[in-house]
């Protein structure tokens, strides 16, 4: 709750200053003793309701709580935790960044800060100003494939949508639930965007291997024993030609250079003569050479094989004016043309 005292000098449009109360441990601070949160939940003030050491302590709690289940990223998992509390936005990309500001920080300060200091301002950024922690799960949901299409009003109460449930019936029968539907039918269209689907075998080799993973998934989280179905989730991959020490032709092609593609290219598979239908039988290539590219070429003043083309072909159609020279035969050429020479003016 924020407790509001008024100056005079709030009328001119100055400062105002006032107080909150933490709802964790009931101390009143400045607004200096909260983070800044653009969630809709806290829009009066735009403070968490949780004071910094509050919300210090509170990841501290999730920290602990997650060292003591596992020992993979505890930091990172307390931190999520801690987002989705509070509906701040979480990345792991921006986790990284503020793990590499945290160690940056903590070499020049005499007591530690926890991860908590350097993401939060992160999250003053522009770009991650006014987003919440359901943007977050639409991030997630978007990189394992399920489109908003597909995971309409997805909770434990309401279910699934029906035609996404229906789809997913129809892939995978009856029998499982909203939360199994969602992971088979997102493994299925991982399966399919990324490898390709041509078959209906295929479809049905994809189909198998969602349930083996929907089962290995289930194994590990009972801490059962998976070796059985590691072998058999082995086998359809193998089957399916998705194992990646079976590298096809086209992952081999992928690697070479194209000097190598065009040698073995030319070896293995050579062009052929070109179809009579697809040949140039109106000679639209060699206007192409004489008319466009010698033509350029001439007004270039450049020197090729196409400027050779293009004065050869244009001689043929190039009239030259004759050029006569001076000399004893003036006279008789003069009579070929005009038919006898001048008569002299005294003559009758």
């Amino acid at each position: 709750m924020a407790n509001r005292t008024i100056r005079k000098d709030d009328v001119l449009g100055r400062k105002e200053t006032w107080t909150m109360t933490c709802v964790c441990c009931g101390k009143s601070y400045g607004s200096d003793g909260f983070y800044y949160s653009n969630g809709d939940e806290f829009q009066f003030h735009h403070r968490l309701p949780y004071c910094k050491n509050c919300v210090e302590a509170i990841y501290q709690k999730y920290y602990d709580f997650f060292l003591e289940f596992t020992s993979k990223n505890p930091e990172q998992c307390a931190l999520k935790r801690l987002c989705m509390l509070l509906d701040l936005y979480y990345s792991d990309e921006l986790f990284m960044n503020a793990i590499e500001d945290m160690k940056n920080r903590n070499k020049t300060r005499k007591n530690p800060i926890t991860i908590v200091v350097p993401y939060i301002k992160l999250l003053n950024l522009h770009q991650y100003k006014k987003k919440s922690y359901s943007d977050t799960i639409r991030e997630e949901y978007q990189k394992q494939g399920v489109n908003d299409a597909s995971i309409m009003q997805i909770s434990i109460d309401e279910g699934i949508d029906e035609d996404f449930k229906s789809k997913a019936i129809r892939h995978f029968g009856a029998g499982f639930s909203n939360e199994d539907y969602i992971y088979l039918e997102r493994q299925y269209n991982d399966w399919v965007t990324r490898e390709g689907c041509q078959t209906k075998a295929q479809e049905e080799l994809y189909r198998q291997i969602c349930h083996s993973q929907l089962k290995l998934l289930k194994a590990n989280q009972n801490n059962e024993d998976t070796k059985d179905l590691v072998a058999t989730l082995n086998k359809q991959l193998e089957s399916a030609k998705l194992l990646p020490k079976q590298n096809n032709e086209e992952d081999v092609n992928d690697s070479q250079t194209l000097p190598k593609l065009i040698e073995k290219w030319e070896t293995t598979r050579p062009i052929s003569e070109i179809d009579e239908a697809l040949k140039d039988v109106d000679n639209i290539g060699q206007y192409i050479d004489v008319f466009f590219k010698g033509h350029l070429s001439k007004m270039l003043h450049l020197r090729n094989g196409v400027s050779n083309i293009y004065d050869e072909y244009m001689d043929k159609y190039t009239v030259n004016k004759p050029v006569y020279e001076l000399g004893e035969d003036t006279e008789a050429l003069f009579d070929a043309i005009f038919g006898s020479s001048l008569k002299s003016d005294g003559d009758a």
